[in-house]
């Protein structure tokens, strides 16, 4: 697991409901605390940005549930801040708010007592500010009682999760090595101590080398591909600090290793490590031929063939006619693995740059009938129609 990568509903569904959403209170941080420490209750705050679409994910289909808006506006003094204006960007490195959204939940004295990094669906956010009113459940008692000496294994699991959804990797490191020196080796493949040792793969410490050895066994027990996918995870360390050096002899010796410990898609994953190390060395053609041999080889991924099709477009290579048909080919293989408002969108506007206006007329004109069936916003695309219909008159 890492601790790191929307659907907008019908705003007529949004207007009738807005009784029911949480109501979330203007004014300063210092005025959201004193109103809290007034009232007596815990302060609930969205701390957002306006570009993540998790963040408006939650705010178009979660702040505005019904049953969300009763419990949170009853017990929660609410607040919204953004974490890149104003009393935001102090907000954030106060409390270290580092990924969007960061959901943090405070007593009435303003002392943090549950945190949660990433969107939550209704069900399970309305858990969470239960569960916030409950000391026994809070990540601040949770770590009194750890700081004080508490070591059982089913309190270090309480802890770990809530670690892990408070997005504190480091700590969450250091626990996890307490937590699996508490058991035999025997029992590391248990579903319960599995999720945890599968959180912090590492490919330097004795559990990989354990599972690794013992690679059979796990397999049986877990399957072939939660084991490769652990594999691969192991190596994440190792892989960012090849591709920082940018020492090619070090990316062949790394593509090397994964090609011994992977008994499946060792290909696929060399040529992914070949991409992201090429792309980040500032080689433009190197780095092409990279994308494009991942791309077009091993990617299955409509949304990762449509995104890095589209960033090419926008920002790499907008006049390069050359280039724009490799990424034309990429948004392509996006449609025919996934057609849809997105990737249609962005193979019209490559094809309109190609001068086949035709062709990028068609797509975009499907793009908007995608769109406007799944609810999206179609005006630009619609803007595009429009231009590519005054060329071919």
């Amino acid at each position: 697991m890492k601790f790191k990568n929307i659907f907008l509903l019908p705003f007529t569904f949004l207007a009738c409901n807005v009784w029911a959403q949480i109501e979330f209170q203007q004014g300063s941080w210092a005025d959201i605390q004193a109103k809290a420490k007034a009232e007596n209750k815990y302060i609930f705050v969205d701390a957002y940005t306006t570009w993540c679409a998790p963040c408006k994910w939650m705010a178009q289909n979660v702040f505005t549930d019904k049953g969300v808006g009763e419990f949170y506006n009853k017990n929660y003094v609410n607040f919204k801040l953004d974490m890149e204006k104003g009393e935001g960007l102090t907000f954030a490195k106060t409390y270290q708010v580092n990924a969007y959204p960061t959901l943090l939940y405070f007593n009435a004295m303003g002392e943090v007592v549950n945190k949660r990094v990433g969107g939550a669906p209704a069900e399970q956010f309305l858990e969470i500010g239960k569960n916030t009113l409950n000391p026994e459940k809070q990540i601040s008692s949770l770590r009194q009682r750890y700081n004080k000496g508490e070591r059982g294994q089913e309190f270090l699991r309480k802890y770990l999760q809530a670690l892990q959804e408070a997005g504190e990797e480091a700590e969450y490191a250091k626990v996890t090595a307490e937590y699996v020196k508490l058991m035999d080796k025997k029992d590391w493949i248990l579903p319960e101590n599995w999720e945890i040792i599968n959180a912090t793969a590492d490919n330097n410490s004795e559990i990989y080398q354990y599972i690794l050895s013992n690679r059979a066994v796990f397999e049986e027990k877990l399957g072939k591909l939660e084991v490769n996918n652990y594999i691969i995870r192991a190596f994440s360390n190792e892989v960012n600090q090849v591709v920082n050096a940018q020492d090619e002899a070090k990316l062949q010796a790394l593509s090397s290793k994964l090609r011994g410990v992977m008994t499946d898609n060792a290909d696929n994953l060399v040529a992914r490590l070949e991409m992201i190390f090429y792309t980040s060395s500032g080689n433009a053609d190197k780095a092409l031929n990279a994308i494009d041999n991942f791309l077009m080889k091993y990617s299955s991924d409509w949304s990762e063939l449509n995104s890095i099709a589209w960033s090419y477009f926008t920002e790499i290579a907008q006049d390069d006619l050359k280039v724009l048909q490799k990424v034309a080919q990429w948004a392509k293989k996006s449609v025919s693995l996934n057609k849809n408002f997105a990737n249609t969108d962005t193979y019209a506007n490559i094809l309109f740059k190609l001068g086949q206006n035709k062709e990028a007329l068609k797509y975009a004109e499907e793009s908007v009938s995608l769109g406007k069936a799944a609810g999206d916003d179609t005006t630009t695309t619609e803007e595009l129609v429009k231009q590519i219909k005054a060329t071919l008159k």
